[in-house]
């Protein structure tokens, strides 16, 4: 592999956002002894040059063809995965997302924006999807509009105001629960505080095959069930029904009166419904999840 594929920006931007995931692990390294901490700096260098060499090799491959993972390669995975359990949940999270990506087919570019100021703190990470492809600059166009006019609202809102006030917020984030054989599952979230008690999450999930450069949903996951809706209606439903405390009195009655496309995402071995806060229960019960396996629907 020439030099110059090491030195293409997106190589090293790929390097380099690792290599501050890995500085800030090692921070967690604090109760290993030293035969621990030399393994684990063994692992985290593999990793490095793992990821140097998957960003070049995407690269060259215009982003878009699988890249073949060795057995070795899987090796190194399997240790990342297994350091990743003994780190906090959110640098459990962010690792294993990383993991996750270099185990499939596609790279996701991160465009970062961040400032600050007395009225407002701005820190998003939005993805780029990789391609061409219709699908795929529609995820993208969606996701940069939708950003845009969140830090509108929350710039006009800081403009009206006549006083003193708590700085507001703008927090954007995104993961890939799956990201497998040109299959990509990705979601968005962007948290805004504009005062108040709490501020506000909204999440947004773009579900891709990029090998037919087309959009997924639910019925192309079902699609021997002409009554597919009502199906999750019905698990959903039965899952309420098994944690009632959890749930406003007419959850039930939402579900059945919910109208177009479920939001969700994918996993390894489900479709994942989701709600949002005070959708079917109040806030501090978060995101309301309902995973549908893929053969619970005959």
């Amino acid at each position: 592999m020439g030099l110059f594929r090491f030195l293409h920006p997106k190589a090293l931007q790929s390097w380099y956002t690792f290599y501050i995931s890995f500085t800030q692990l090692w921070k967690e390294m604090t109760n290993l002894n030293a035969s621990e901490k030399g393994r684990t700096v063994a692992i985290l260098v593999t990793g490095l040059v793992a990821v140097v060499l998957f960003s070049a090799s995407v690269v060259q491959a215009q982003e878009t063809i699988p890249i073949t993972i060795t057995p070795s390669d899987q090796a190194v995975l399997a240790d990342l995965e297994a350091l990743a359990a003994t780190l906090s949940p959110e640098l459990q999270a962010a690792l294993l997302a990383k993991i996750q990506q270099l185990k499939g087919a596609i790279y996701v570019k991160t465009k970062c924006v961040l400032s600050k100021t007395d009225a407002l703190e701005l820190d998003a990470e939005l993805p780029a999807l990789p391609g061409t492809g219709t699908a795929a600059a529609w995820a993208n166009a969606d996701i940069n509009q939708r950003f845009l006019k969140a830090r509108l609202e929350v710039e006009d809102g800081i403009a009206e105001l006549s006083g003193p006030t708590h700085p507001y917020s703008l927090h954007h984030r995104y993961q890939i629960p799956f990201n497998q054989d040109g299959f990509l599952s990705l979601v968005t979230e962007c948290y805004q505080y504009t005062g108040g008690a709490h501020g506000m999450t909204f999440k947004t999930a773009y579900n891709l095959d990029l090998n037919r450069d087309r959009l997924l949903s639910l019925r192309d996951f079902f699609p021997e069930r002409d009554n597919y809706v009502a199906d999750i209606k019905t698990e959903i439903k039965a899952a309420i029904a098994a944690d009632p405390d959890t749930y406003f009195p007419e959850a039930v009655e939402t579900v059945d009166g919910w109208t177009g496309e479920f939001p969700f995402h994918l996993e390894e071995d489900n479709v994942v419904i989701f709600f949002h806060p005070y959708d079917l229960a109040c806030y501090a019960a978060g995101f309301r999840e309902f995973k549908i396996p893929y053969d619970t629907l005959p």
